[in-house]
């Protein structure tokens, strides 16, 4: 008697169910990662953008102070002028790599001085489905990156370059400092006084 070899229609099923859900488990995670590497490169876009401005401040001894700008294509940073015109094509404007990321807080006076060579300390927050990201600026125009994780509130630092003195809206640049001790053997001071604390006093 004859037999024929091969794969019932419930084996076949099987395959192909397992197929599908690799397939979409591979997607996902692919899409996932686009994500934190678009949220990744607007940061460090964001971060070689504010080293240009207290660069230039320093060097023409004036001040660059950061506003934000929308448009029909989202939001942008500009240090040109009082109000930020986003329909400028100019090194001192910001337009965002990838419009999903969003700059969600920034802290208001944010810029740099060039008469004293300081900067207004401050912070400026990016957000995408990725999570978000903080650009921490402290009051010697030192910068650095901070990641945000959503689900246990925790910063952890990832260094795009030497961090200077920390500031008052830079607990968590100071607390990660310490933690990796920069090998660039940058010191990181005390905070500057909070102008409230101060007149409380």
């Amino acid at each position: 008697m004859n037999r024929e070899h091969g794969y019932t229609l419930i084996e076949t099923l099987l395959t192909m169910v397992v197929v599908v859900i690799l397939g979409a488990s591979g997607l996902y995670g692919w899409q996932s990662w686009q994500r934190q590497q678009r949220l990744w490169q607007t940061a460090c876009q964001v971060r070689d953008y504010l080293v240009l401005l207290r660069d230039d401040a320093n060097w023409h001894n004036r001040d660059r102070v950061l506003s934000v700008g929308q448009s029909a294509e989202g939001w942008c940073l500009s240090a040109s002028g009082a109000m930020a015109d986003c329909r400028r094509r100019d090194a001192f404007t910001l337009q965002p790599l990838w419009p999903e990321v969003s700059l969600s807080a920034m802290t208001p006076g944010l810029g740099f001085y060039g008469l004293r060579n300081t900067a207004w300390a401050g912070h400026i927050r990016l957000q995408s489905a990725a999570g978000g990201w903080n650009i921490i600026v402290s009051h010697w125009g030192a910068s650095a990156c901070v990641a945000v994780r959503r689900r246990h509130r925790v910063c952890k630092t990832a260094r795009l370059f030497p961090a200077g003195n920390a500031d008052r809206d830079g607990h968590q640049l100071r607390a990660a400092a310490r933690q990796r001790a920069f090998s660039s053997g940058a010191a990181v001071g005390r905070a500057s006084p909070d102008p409230a604390a101060v007149a409380g006093k």
